[in-house]
């Protein structure tokens, strides 16, 4: 987090009642200045509000690190191959974020451009590799049903489908 004049003055007591006041939303650039001027800080308007962007972009993180973490421990529940599916989506998100940048004035060196061949082919690879695990789900999973004896139902292929795809 980027360090503004505002969180520098401040006690460690105000420090955690700004933060507080500004963990609320309704909380305007205006009345974190009144607040810190009632409390004898000098500051200008400016600085506030650069402390208040900051610590909202802060919170935004703070929210999306938890987000992605639930998605990814919803995954890991559903098994080792929907973790590595998520990952894997994870992964492609992040490169195609990366290869966006460049088309919109972004530009990349030799270094990073050989990082990124490397993600690319890394992804394909693990792409490969799910499809694989998900591949010998479904041999097992059709191998049992095959076992029961008579054709393979409908019904035993909803439960393969299930079992390998949740």
């Amino acid at each position: 987090m980027r360090h503004f004049k505002a969180f520098d003055i401040l006690s460690e007591a105000d420090r955690s009642e700004f933060e507080a006041m500004l963990r609320v939303p309704a909380t305007t650039v205006d009345k974190a200045f009144e607040w810190m001027c009632e409390r004898g800080y000098t500051i200008s308007r400016g600085a506030v509000h650069n402390a208040k962007r900051s610590f909202q972009e802060v919170l935004e993180s703070v929210k999306r690190s938890s987000e992605m973490a639930a998605a990814y421990s919803a995954a890991a529940k559903d098994g080792a191959e929907t973790l590595s599916e998520a990952t894997v989506q994870r992964f492609q998100q992040l490169l195609m974020d990366k290869m966006m940048s460049i088309e919109t004035g972004g530009e990349l060196d030799a270094d990073e451009l050989s990082a990124l061949s490397a993600g690319v082919k890394n992804g394909i690879g693990s792409r490969q590799a799910v499809v694989k695990m998900l591949a010998e789900k479904f041999d097992k999973e059709m191998s049992k049903a095959s076992k029961k004896g008579g054709a393979i139902s409908v019904q035993d292929i909803a439960t393969v489908r299930k079992a390998v795809f949740g």
